[in-house]
């Protein structure tokens, strides 16, 4: 049983030096180039239970959500929080997100 333990915690250090090594889940993951949206949403375990974040939601205010909703869609797909912005839409009910993605390899 040591062993086991022992082994887990030698692969999770291991898994640590390559951030790459779980890359995004396919639902996750964005287009080459830029690209905004007022759906953005993204796969997430909060609490332990897997849900879905959307950044545009009813009864949340776009002015205080949307900026660092976007970053986390780019951070889920594996970018930067550089390559993602969020803005209201001009009616103030949505919120788009832009994202650049370079698809660096």
């Amino acid at each position: 049983m040591f062993l086991i333990v022992v082994l887990f915690c030698m692969g999770m250090l291991a898994s640590a030096q390559f951030p790459n090594f779980f890359p995004p889940s396919n639902e996750n993951r964005l287009q080459c180039g830029f690209t905004c949206s007022r759906q953005a949403r993204f796969s997430v375990v909060i609490d332990g239970s897997p849900t879905t974040a959307t950044c545009t939601a009813a009864n949340a205010d776009p002015r205080e959500r949307c900026y660092g909703c976007c970053q986390a869609r780019a951070l889920a797909a594996g970018l930067t929080t550089i390559d993602a912005a969020g803005f209201p839409s001009t009616i103030g009910n949505d919120c788009i997100c832009c994202i650049y993605n370079r698809c660096r390899r």
